[in-house]
């Protein structure tokens, strides 16, 4: 069942320009909605009351210098924003107090996390681990190299941040935590599928997963249901929503239980400008458990029952597989592309040398062409002829 949302018409008009969206996030009390507006270098934040129709009561779109590329954003509380921001790192945003009215206000930012120790990194996707309400961590991926970082929000003595999970990863394009703390899930964009990781005492940044989603185009946003028996991907490259569903532990290898359209086949078509595009991108649900909301460029604000959703998923029956074929699939590809890198790497080598061999040649080309139409070669070209033939008589 899809939702009606009603707002004004600068809140509207505010929602038509928001572009390319990488990302959306309820705040902890369900009374406000952020955007991650990727291509406008903005975040959108909208007043929002759930209800029979969803009422959208006010929208402001926020701009900050330090904002270039924002792709993941969560509420650290209702007040303030973390932005994972593909060419600044982790962005901490102060939302605007008073009425907005659909306009764009621009802020300064309240800070920063250096999640990379300087090196130059591509973060994607954030979420905040909350206890009793507080926030105490951040997890964030980071495409370029291919790993889940942890960040301490320590006020007082935060440690500094970490490699948290690593193995496997192909561009992870998501991030979530099951609400009793106990499963980490991560998009797997490359190989298609959601990694599921056991967040107990014994997990490492070398851990190998324990549950897998499988069957999933390319993986973006994800989230475990309150009762910690779902888990709903966003997939970017269809027009879906993947449900999967579990008894009682997500170790083992799953399929979706149902996928739920989100887009129409205009819309999806539209927006599919390569194959890895056109779906949903960011997707999150209601704390109260009602609502999800999705979000892409051609439809930046979609709101759907999630009862209705989760009740076409209970009629499958929870057949875990082993994930050991997966896993033993995707290190043959991560094995090809390893290949295929240093391939890649020999033949740029080649060709330098190539290019600079024609270089040193062409070179010498045009300093020989030079000389020999120079007028000083052409005034001596007597002596050198009498000289020739003066060697051709002594012989």
């Amino acid at each position: 069942m899809r939702y009606e949302f009603s707002a004004s018409p600068q809140v509207r008009a505010l929602i038509d320009s928001l572009g390319r969206t990488e990302d959306v996030r309820f705040s902890p009390s369900n009374s406000r909605l952020a955007v991650a507006a990727h291509n406008v270098r903005a975040i959108a934040v909208f007043e929002i009351e759930l209800g029979e129709v969803i009422e959208l009561r006010d929208g402001v779109l926020i701009t900050c210098d330090s904002l270039k590329m924002p792709h993941g954003v969560d509420f650290l509380d209702e007040d303030r924003l973390i932005v994972a921001d593909r060419q600044n790192d982790l962005i901490i945003v102060p939302i605007p107090s008073g009425e907005w009215a659909g306009t764009t206000q621009h802020v300064e930012p309240l800070g920063s996390i250096d999640t990379l120790n300087g090196e130059v990194g591509v973060p994607s996707s954030v979420t905040v681990l909350r206890k009793g309400g507080v926030p105490l961590d951040v997890l964030v991926c980071d495409n370029s190299r291919n790993s889940v970082i942890r960040c301490d929000l320590d006020p007082v003595s935060p440690t500094a941040p970490e490699i948290f999970l690593k193995k496997w990863f192909d561009i992870p394009d998501g991030v979530a935590v099951s609400p009793n703390s106990d499963w980490i899930a991560v998009s797997n964009h490359e190989h298609h599928d959601v990694l599921l990781f056991r967040n107990d005492v014994q997990l490492r940044k070398d851990s190998e997963p324990t549950g897998i989603a499988g069957s999933v185009n390319y993986p973006h946003g994800l989230r475990f249901t309150a009762d910690n028996r779902f888990l709903l991907v966003a997939d970017a490259g269809a027009p879906y929503v993947h449900v999967y569903r579990t008894g009682s532990t997500w170790v083992g290898m799953r399929q979706p239980a149902s996928s739920v359209r989100v887009l129409s086949d205009d819309l999806f078509h539209a927006g599919r400008a390569n194959p890895m595009e056109g779906g949903p991108k960011g997707m999150d649900i209601s704390n109260d458990g009602t609502v999800m909301v999705t979000t892409c460029e051609m439809q930046p604000l979609a709101f759907d029952d999630l009862r209705a959703i989760l009740q076409t998923a209970l009629s499958s029956v929870d057949e875990p597989r082993d994930i050991g074929p997966e896993l033993a699939r995707i290190e043959h590809v991560q094995r090809l592309r390893s290949w295929l890198t240093h391939a890649q790497a020999i033949s740029g080598v080649h060709q330098a040398r190539a290019a600079t061999a024609e270089a040193v040649a062409s070179a010498t080309r045009a300093t020989l062409d030079e000389v020999l139409t120079s007028r000083s070669w052409r005034i001596t070209a007597p002596l050198r002829a009498m000289a020739t033939l003066g060697r051709r008589r002594e012989v």
